[in-house]
Order: structure tokens, then C-alpha cells, then sequence
């Protein structure tokens, strides 16, 4: 599951430029995200401060417009054992209103 999906990580890039950086770029970015990660927990408890990992830093998958929440998987719950809700366009309409 991607970190992405649950709102456990951002892909932070160029404005312009989007992914298409140089190795010294990303390491800029890198360097400004720990700097505002630090700004951010500056007075907070140690068990409080916000840990993230950055994609950059991995061997497996170089990936350095990534930031997520360094324990998320640790946090996952299981979703709860139910069918899943599925709804046609005549069934939102029967629920909802509107027109057709």
C-alpha cells in the first residue's frame, strides 16, 4: 500500500521544472526539507516530533520527490471486514436526486 493512498506522504517538486532536476537540486530540496522539518519541531517532546523519510535516501528505489511519515506502516489498521459500497449512476440518483 502507498503511503500516498492514506495520506501518509507527499511528492514535493519544482513548480516549473516538476521532476526533471539535477542531483544537486534534490539534495537542495532535501537539505530545505530537513530545515523546515526541524523549524516545525522545535519545542515539541521528542516522542511528539514529526519523523519523515525521504525518498532519496533509498537504495532500492531512488524516488527524491517523496516525504512520508517514517512509521506508517507500523500504524495501519486492518479496514473492517464489510463488503465494499458500490454504486451505479441510477443508484446514486434513487439515493441522491437528480435528474434522468
Amino acid at each position: 500500500m502507498s503511503a500516498h493512498n492514506i495520506g501518509e506522504a507527499v511528492d514535493v517538486v519544482h513548480g516549473l521544472y516538476h521532476w526533471d532536476m539535477s542531483l544537486d537540486e534534490w539534495r537542495f530540496l532535501h537539505a530545505l526539507g530537513v530545515r523546515v522539518l526541524d523549524r516545525l519541531n522545535a519545542g515539541v517532546p521528542a516522542a511528539d516530533r514529526l519523523r519523515l523519510e525521504w525518498g532519496g535516501n533509498w537504495s532500492s528505489l531512488y524516488d527524491p520527490a517523496h516525504w512520508e511519515i517514517w512509521d506508517f506502516r507500523s500504524r495501519r489498521r486492518p479496514l473492517a471486514d464489510v463488503p465494499p459500497v458500490r454504486y451505479t449512476p441510477a443508484g446514486l440518483r434513487a439515493r441522491y436526486g437528480g435528474v434522468g
